[in-house]
């Protein structure tokens, strides 16, 4: 019988170790929020590159509307 209750002791704390907290609604924004603003840097940088003027879009004379 005693093997059997340490058998369950150890089982039952190796479940408890595996078991993490799950994040809060804050830290998962702050993730996303990070990733976000990295992604944001990278197409900036990748546009910077390109060498195209900030002025902004154009508008093509083909599809102003008359």
């Amino acid at each position: 019988m005693r093997p059997m209750v340490s058998v369950a002791l150890v089982l039952s704390l190796l479940v408890l170790a595996g078991c993490q907290r799950e994040k809060d609604f804050d830290e998962r924004y702050s993730d996303a929020q990070a990733r976000m603003t990295a992604m944001a840097r990278d197409i900036d940088a990748r546009v910077a590159s390109t060498g195209v003027p900030e002025g902004g879009a154009q508008e093509d004379d083909t599809t102003a509307s008359d």
